[in-house]
């Protein structure tokens, strides 16, 4: 992913994962899941004090098909360039979804 995404021009170098916790639930107002096991796994740490909202990445910034964010990793490079290619479009519904609600987060579809 890291070459892919260095040909597209983005240097992921210093970039790392972390483990979502429940109180990230609490602390921030969206979180989105790039597949439909992960939006379970954060539904599971929704607590009473949890204020965020959770959907699915792609079809929350508009992005029609697919539904979930594919997994590259056992096909060969062109799944990752494709990976790095959607990504992009859903990162741009994203912004443009933020944009278009100044007011606040709007969290309906």
């Amino acid at each position: 992913m890291r070459a892919a995404a260095r040909t597209a021009g983005y240097d992921l170098e210093s970039h790392r994962a972390c483990q979502l916790r429940a109180a990230d639930l609490r602390d921030y107002d969206l979180v989105l899941a790039m597949d439909l096991d992960n939006l379970r796994e954060i539904e599971r740490l929704r607590s009473p004090a949890s204020t965020a909202h959770i959907d699915l990445f792609l079809p929350w910034a508009g992005v029609d098909e697919p539904a979930e964010f594919p997994d590259p990793y056992y096909g060969d490079e062109t799944g990752f360039t494709a990976s790095v290619a959607l990504a992009e479009r859903g990162v741009q519904g994203l912004l443009e979804r933020l944009r278009r609600d100044s007011s606040g987060l709007d969290t309906t579809r």
